[in-house]
């Protein structure tokens, strides 16, 4: 009787809960589900044992079993494995399957026997968010909880501001780390005294800055935009409504630096409002839709927030980025927050890591790596834990955090 080999590739990632498996292609990104049922069960937990390296023997009359067949079929049409004719390879293919263990950095980020001295914590910091006053004579409706969901301005009661010397002492401690973008926030941070010498503080990082903005603050304002240096970008936040469609385009093209507009998005008429400001912009701009819960507005949320499974399933990750998902939340890692008092956070939900006055962002960062809640904050939790797709769906975001849910997802009926 003939035999054959039936192997998975090395670039598929496997994922099994109770009785379903789930192959996905980490190179086309296509994902099928098989049930572990009949003589397929034997076939899978064969391939799924370790020990086989993904390849075992398959005789002829095993393949003419229905679900057996469809399944090769399958592994075919998707690329996620194949078969081999015995007589042609009398051993079986090495198959050398990832292990999550393999990964770049796995020791750090799983946290294990990991000192202060034996990694450069620094490199796993990427983007700094800094609030640098709270001060604002706007009342929006949103202020209060729009930063608790995405980078947003605010502000409260607190009279504390960044001094120049403050944010040199924050500037002289990012220049060793790998970042990559910077926020500048308030408040209003265009009534601040000093801005022009923030702005020439910040220009000394080669990395992107992002100056806050909400649109009623750029308002009646004769800005000079000339010591912004060419890695700057000012982002404009806008409610699209009860606006002057007209003063908002001429507001926006009068904007002399690099300029993205930030519509925050609160329902259906907001979105034709921000399509009609986008398509009426003649400068060079990018556009973001930012969905913002306002406690109303769930079935917004439901029909542009919420995934589907077939949703999910069209969602591209890479085999780092699948195994990464289960060892940190990359929504939240490698980012920090510094308020104007210099307290340092890992995420606008979480308690103060430490002030800046106090500890070094060294020492601040290998604390959260090691023992925080937000950067290693994964869906390997219920329910989140026992769904196939839980390392290809988007990581937990502020979202599930202010709507109180543990996910974004619609679960089928």
């Amino acid at each position: 009787m003939r035999e054959y080999w039936i192997y998975i590739e090395s670039f598929v990632f496997i994922r099994e809960i109770k009785s379903q498996v789930l192959l996905y292609n980490t190179y086309s990104y296509e994902n099928i589900v098989f049930e572990k049922k009949g003589k397929l069960k034997i076939i899978l937990e064969k391939l799924l044992n370790p020990e086989n390296l993904r390849c075992v023997l398959i005789t002829e009359k095993e393949m003419q079993d229905s679900n057996i067949s469809n399944f090769i079929s399958l592994l075919r049409n998707f690329y996620l494995g194949d078969i081999i004719n015995r007589n042609i390879s009398e051993t079986k293919s090495l198959i050398l399957a990832p292990t999550i263990e393999a990964i770049k950095d796995y020791k750090v980020w799983k946290s294990e026997n990991i000192t202060e001295n034996g990694i450069n914590v620094m490199e796993y910091l990427f983007e700094v968010s800094v609030y640098h006053t709270f001060e604002c004579k706007l009342n929006c409706n949103h202020c209060a909880s729009a930063y608790l969901q995405f980078i947003s301005c605010t502000k409260d009661s607190s009279k504390t501001k960044l001094t120049p010397k403050n944010v040199s002492m924050i500037i002289s401690q990012l220049e060793n780390s790998c970042l990559a973008r910077v926020n500048v926030l308030g408040g209003d941070i265009f009534s601040l005294t000093n801005f022009t010498e923030i702005v020439d503080l910040y220009n000394k990082l080669k990395v992107q800055k992002f100056y806050y903005v909400f649109y009623d603050n750029l308002q009646g304002r004769k800005i000079n935009f000339d010591n912004f240096d060419d890695k700057s970008v000012l982002r404009v936040q806008i409610v699209p409504e009860n606006l002057k469609v007209d003063e908002i385009i001429q507001t926006i093209n009068i904007i002399s630096i690099n300029k993205e507009i930030e519509f925050i998005i609160m329902s259906d008429n907001h979105v034709k409002i921000a399509k009609q400001i986008e398509s009426q912009v003649k400068e060079s701009c990018n556009f973001i839709y930012t969905p913002f819960f306002n406690a109303n507005n769930i079935e917004f949320f439901n029909r542009y927030v919420f995934l589907t499974k077939n949703e999910i399933k069209l969602i591209k990750k890479s085999k780092q980025e699948l195994f990464a998902s289960q060892l940190l939340n990359s929504m939240f890692f490698g980012k920090l927050i510094i308020k104007a008092n210099l307290d340092v956070y890992s995420n606008i939900h979480s308690k103060s890591l430490e002030n800046i006055k106090e500890e070094s962002l060294q020492k601040i960062i290998f604390r959260e790596i090691k023992d925080g809640k937000f950067w290693r904050k994964t869906r390997n939790s219920e329910p989140c834990s026992e769904c196939l797709y839980n390392n290809i769906c988007p990581p937990i975001s502020n979202y599930e955090i202010i709507l109180n849910r543990k996910n974004l997802c619609i679960q089928d009926k």
